[in-house]
């Protein structure tokens, strides 16, 4: 099984995509005949891979603010590991990857979640508005654009490297 950061949002940006690689019954036993070690990391190679198509994606369609500092969101985007078993891997797409606890707030685009899905209003600590902030998705309509790609470069990626590592073994 392969996973990485699409279908539901998660706290603090990202989406959850499944992909249950099945069917090619000679590519599973191939990939089972890996070794512990090597299947984790043929796993997070071929997710990352796809995730990358919906990394471009997400990069194209990041809305920019004018100035200095408007691509910072755009900038920010990225893909990384997040867990990685025998048969599982996860991989995150967002503005912020886990990154520990307390420091979101510190990171450039902070501020990704509320572009993404919008504010209501809020209001200071003195009383003053700050007005809302109407949605501009860009990950999840990134995700929906470019799943079916990334699935089967997910695919493809793992049949590549579970190939190359069985040749190199022999």
């Amino acid at each position: 099984m392969a996973r990485w950061g699409g279908d539901r949002y998660r706290g603090g940006g990202g989406v959850d995509a499944h992909i249950k690689i099945d069917g090619d019954k000679e590519l599973l036993a191939k990939f089972k005949s890996l070794g512990r070690g090597f299947r984790e990391d043929v796993l997070v190679k071929a997710v990352m891979g796809g995730a990358k198509i919906i990394q471009d994606e997400a990069i194209a369609r990041a809305p920019v603010r004018p100035g200095p500092t408007g691509g910072n969101l755009r900038d920010s985007i990225t893909r990384e590991p997040i867990t990685k078993r025998r048969d599982f891997a996860e991989v995150g797409v967002s503005w912020r990857v886990r990154r520990g606890k307390g420091k979101s707030s510190r990171h450039p685009a902070f501020y990704g979640v509320m572009v993404e899905k919008g504010t209501g209003p809020r209001f200071r600590k003195s009383g003053g508005r700050t007005g809302t902030m109407p949605e501009q998705p860009f990950l999840g309509p990134a995700y929906d654009a470019t799943k079916d790609s990334a699935q089967r470069k997910v695919k493809e990626e793992l049949s590549d490297l579970i190939r190359k590592k069985l040749r190199g073994a022999r």
